[in-house]
């Protein structure tokens, strides 16, 4: 047994695995997630009047999808922290990732402004994490 002061071995006894993911392919991932999420925030700005035509409704108030989801967005950075703390980073990631993919289908199937709305604020906070 080793003494508790002695660095441990930098090589891995057969069998086991590493405790973390590989750099480069968890840091590529991550840096494409942020940026499209970060991306799904100013998207929508050039998407106004499509949206508004769809929606049958004006511009001005389709405006309301990039504020909902910019509050939402701001909450969401305030609970993911301490989730995070309590679950696991690796956790608070990939159950937001999830639910960014499901809430993303749910604001493009949205009849009107109302649910778009609604859907787009429950899709921020998951982004967050």
């Amino acid at each position: 047994m080793p003494h508790p002061t002695t660095a441990p071995s930098s090589r891995l006894e057969a069998g086991t695995s590493r405790p973390w993911a590989p750099t480069t392919s968890t840091v590529t991932l991550l840096t494409a997630v942020g940026v499209l999420v970060v991306g799904q925030m100013y998207t929508v700005l050039a998407l106004l009047d499509p949206m508004a035509v769809s929606l049958t409704t004006t511009p001005d108030r389709v405006t309301w999808t990039a504020t909902a989801f910019g509050f939402a967005y701001a909450a969401g950075f305030l609970l993911s922290g301490p989730l995070s703390d309590r679950y696991g980073p690796r956790t608070v990631i990939t159950v937001g990732l999830l639910a960014a993919t499901a809430t993303t289908a749910a604001v493009s199937a949205a009849p009107k402004l109302c649910w778009a709305d609604t859907r787009r604020s429950w899709l921020q906070p998951s982004c967050c994490s």
